[in-house]
């Protein structure tokens, strides 16, 4: 939602590359701010979860089976696979 959010304004202002990037770091210290608020005026338990899962584990992601985890990540690799080409020719400049 956030990059929807930072494309739609930087077509809307307009600036540039430079403008893209500032308007990136922007918007990403103020959802940072607003998870540290949610994440301050929560409670102990909540906060204790949060705080693993931001750390980057799953342990309580309750995942039914590696096939709904198959399922869902394939397409979007294929996908990655198919226009690594195109990726790698941006990367060049």
């Amino acid at each position: 939602g956030v990059c929807l959010l930072i494309l739609a304004v930087h077509k809307l202002l307009g600036g540039g590359t430079l403008g893209l990037l500032v308007l990136g770091f922007v918007l990403s210290a103020f959802s940072g701010a607003v998870v540290s608020m949610i994440l301050f005026l929560s409670d102990d338990l909540v906060l204790r979860s949060a705080t693993t899962w931001l750390s980057g584990s799953l342990a309580e992601a309750g995942f039914s089976s590696p096939v709904a985890v198959i399922a869902v990540m394939l397409p979007g690799f294929l996908i990655l696979l198919s226009a690594g080409r195109r990726l790698d020719v941006l990367m060049t400049g």
